[in-house]
């Protein structure tokens, strides 16, 4: 079945773009059986939100109050920890490691570039989170702990200050915004040449449908008889 492809946009300091990573990782292969190719591609959400003119939700009182109930419940169905920093905006400039990141995807192994992208996520939100990854000295820290890069660390981060990897996250991000993005996780879905958004960590059994794949959808059952 050719034509089917999944680009899942993401950023470093969305919990839904941990969360649409984390689901989507270990779907890889499997969707690749089904002929269905999936990239994970960093972008830059500070330059999505300000093209969009759109708001953090965070900076929405009634939307704060529900995101702390809606990220534990999601966090809780994922199986992973969960901390959202309480001086969160001190630490959402994440140039320097989306950047990283492209240098990764762009010249390390797949499998070396997705462990990189789990080592960001761990970092900053699971506890004793946060760490300012947008320094240059943690970000190496943290690539060291990833298995092949490790010595290459600071080479990466160097990588990272360059042009080449400035082009990358700009252009990525540039196409997002072009395709409609106002946030993320923003996920593209192509079928034979058609193409549908999908916005959020939980889309899965609408990207299932559109892209004809076969799914069972969440069915209450009845209550078990004694």
């Amino acid at each position: 079945m050719p034509g089917k492809k999944i680009v899942v946009n993401i950023d470093l300091i969305s919990l839904y773009s941990y969360f649409a990573f984390v689901e989507f990782l270990p779907l890889i292969e499997k969707l690749k059986a089904h002929g269905v190719t999936v990239e994970i591609v960093p972008v830059f959400l500070s330059g999505i939100m300000g093209a969009s003119k759109n708001s953090p939700p965070w900076m929405v009182p009634a939307k704060r109050i529900y995101l702390s109930d809606d990220t534990r419940r999601s966090a809780a169905r994922l199986g992973i920890p969960c901390n959202i920093p309480e001086n969160f905006v001190t630490y959402t400039n994440d140039l320097l490691p989306l950047r990283a990141m492209h240098v990764l995807r762009a010249n390390f192994p797949l499998s070396v570039y997705h462990a990189a992208l789990a080592a960001m996520y761990a970092a900053f939100f699971s506890p004793p989170a946060p760490r300012n990854f947008n320094s240059p000295t943690v970000l190496k820290e943290i690539l060291r702990s990833v298995d092949g890069v490790q010595g290459r660390a600071e080479e990466v981060v160097k990588a990272a200050t360059g042009e080449d990897a400035k082009r990358a996250l700009h252009e990525a991000t540039n196409t997002a915004v072009k395709q409609g993005a106002f946030g993320a996780p923003w996920i593209v879905a192509t079928r034979d040449g058609k193409v549908e958004y999908f916005f959020g960590s939980d889309r899965l059994h609408q990207l299932y449908t559109f892209l004809d794949l076969p799914f069972t959808e969440a069915t209450l059952l009845p209550p078990a008889k004694l």
